[in-house]
């Protein structure tokens, strides 16, 4: 495998356990870290559980409009590349 898909693995092992073990807003910064690095698509699963351990809507809807407006802005940056 490449080095980027197993960088990818453990983050998504390590952010889907900080969803479970530590309070909500951890996680979410972890994942807008790894929104930054990846087109990290699982941002929208990690909004689902966080909904359904604390019992929002919000967290899904949230974690979606991230990752859009990351896949819209991110080519636009000239820094980004």
């Amino acid at each position: 495998m490449k080095r980027k898909t197993i960088i990818r693995i453990i983050l998504d092992v390590i952010i889907f356990s900080v969803a479970f073990l530590f309070p909500w807003w951890i996680a979410v910064l972890l994942a807008i870290v790894a929104l930054w690095y990846f087109d990290y698509l699982e941002i929208i699963f990690l909004g689902a559980i966080i909904d359904a351990l604390y019992g929002h809507y919000w967290f899904t809807i949230a974690t979606f409009l991230l990752f859009v407006l990351s896949v819209y802005i991110k080519p636009r940056l000239a820094f980004y590349h």
